[in-house]
């Protein structure tokens, strides 16, 4: 089956010409393994996968939490990384459609 990691190795190696973007954070780089590690994790229900994590119940919270600090990746890393795959994984749907709000709604949250 497809899934948005294979859909991203699949992608480099059509492609290797890629560029790729650099740019500051604070936080460490994630290698790809250790994001395979939380896709389990943070896409439960795979391409059925809808909503936000704030509105996610505690328990699933405290399992992400969880895995994240096994992995050495930060909450905010983890919600950037499941809202991306979530649009890989539905590329035929917007992130309204996902339950991830609308575009004015990333952008003002990212201000």
């Amino acid at each position: 089956s497809t899934t948005a990691v294979s859909i991203i190795e699949n992608g480099c190696r059509k492609n290797p010409s890629l560029p790729v973007l650099h740019w500051y954070s604070p936080n460490a780089y994630v290698p790809l393994a250790k994001e395979k590690e939380l896709l389990d994790v943070l896409l439960l229900f795979k391409k059925r996968e809808r909503g936000m994590l704030s509105r996610q119940p505690n328990a699933r919270l405290r399992q992400i939490r969880e895995k994240c600090s096994s992995v050495g990746v930060s909450m905010i890393q983890a919600c950037s990384l499941r809202r991306h795959h979530l649009k890989l994984l539905n590329p035929f749907e917007n992130g309204y459609q996902l339950g991830l709000g609308t575009e004015n709604n990333v952008r003002e949250s990212a201000a």
